[in-house]
């Protein structure tokens, strides 16, 4: 963990799991003076562990106290992470975006492994790793990218900021069990604004195949109607 100050962070306190075995632990240490503190940010790692902590005081050289309820529940499967602010409790980002990764039906990878990067007209994002079960809406035990599935994944302030109306995306893929995965298209719906943009993927990726593409958004209702445009067309040669 490490608390945020008017003047920076302080630094990174390593807990080890071993401790928690009592109800309440306990510790002195000396922390960097970073001025008021506004929030704790708190992160567990493990594997297979779950984590219920109820409240972090702070008690300083002159007997303030300060005080970050919590009551919730940390899960190396799931939610890791919490920032917590002083007197009120979790912080509750707004989702800024929801990402949706249709597989194709004919995709063999069990085990893709995908990132995703959103260029817009006010900035980029960083690549977003959506294997992370912090962003996935979906039960954290379900196998992610399978044949003919839907993924949903929601992105916040605290991973991304809103870089503006979206124009290109740039798609990494591994395949961690070196079997073809075929990605049909995303779907990226903008939840402060609800603009919603498609990005036609129809591709293959894996061993001696690509393993990132740079794609353009469609602009789904041009795309239907040089569809029927080209359907009235061949009816007409016909």
């Amino acid at each position: 963990m490490y608390f945020k100050g008017e003047k920076g962070f302080t630094q990174t306190i390593m807990i080890p799991l071993n401790q928690f075995i009592e109800e309440i632990y306990e510790c002195s240490l000396e922390l960097i003076d970073v001025g008021n503190l506004s929030f704790v940010h708190v992160k567990l790692d493990g594997d297979n562990i779950r984590l219920k902590l109820n409240t972090i005081e702070l008690e300083h050289e002159e007997n303030k106290r300060l005080h970050f309820p919590i009551h919730r529940w940390l899960d190396s499967n799931g939610n890791t992470k919490l920032d917590v602010l002083i007197n009120e409790g979790p912080i509750q980002f707004t989702p800024i975006y929801t990402i949706i990764v249709h597989t194709g039906s004919i995709s063999s990878c069990c085990q893709a492994h995908i990132r995703l990067a959103l260029i817009g007209d006010g900035a980029s994002s960083l690549p977003i790793d959506l294997n992370s079960n912090i962003f996935s809406i979906q039960c954290s035990t379900k196998n992610l990218f399978q044949s003919g599935s839907k993924d949903m994944f929601s992105i916040s302030s605290s991973e991304s900021i809103d870089i503006g109306q979206l124009f290109h995306a740039q798609f990494w893929c591994d395949s961690m069990d070196k079997l073809p995965y075929y990605c049909e298209s995303i779907e990226i719906i903008n939840n402060l604004n609800e603009d919603k943009y498609f990005f036609l993927i129809n591709q293959w990726f894996g061993p001696n195949l690509e393993q990132q593409i740079f794609v353009p958004v469609v602009n789904r209702i041009q795309e239907s109607s040089a569809c029927r445009l080209a359907d009235i067309l061949l009816k007409i040669l016909k």
